[in-house]
């Protein structure tokens, strides 16, 4: 089938912008995605306060860098930051955290 005959990709395709919103409204919210509670980590800020939807937006959206050559940039950054950082986090001053959780400044 000739591709002038397809309709445009995000008719076609549109789960990638459901499972992108997805990332952004759990870990802007609950600070989780369904792998992250299931790995019992959580996404805050680097002073320990909750992760609101921009931060989420803006590491979410830096995936696409961090996710060159299968992931290989993610994965170099966080093993040479500090913080243990992907640019997304680092971009959104965002950390990921493993229980026992710290208490959270907003709370």
């Amino acid at each position: 089938m000739p591709y002038h005959h397809l309709p445009p990709m995000p008719f076609v395709c549109p789960s990638w912008q459901s499972i992108f919103s997805t990332f952004i409204v759990m870990e802007g919210t609950i600070g989780a995605t369904v792998g992250k509670l299931a790995c019992k980590i959580k996404v805050r800020k680097e002073d320990g306060s909750k992760c609101g939807i921009r931060e989420a937006f803006i590491r979410n959206v830096l995936r696409i860098i961090d996710g060159l050559v299968v992931y290989l940039v993610g994965v170099i950054l966080i093993i040479t930051s500090g913080k243990k950082q992907r640019l997304g986090d680092m971009v959104a001053k965002t950390v990921i955290i493993k229980p026992p959780y710290p208490a959270l400044k907003d709370i």
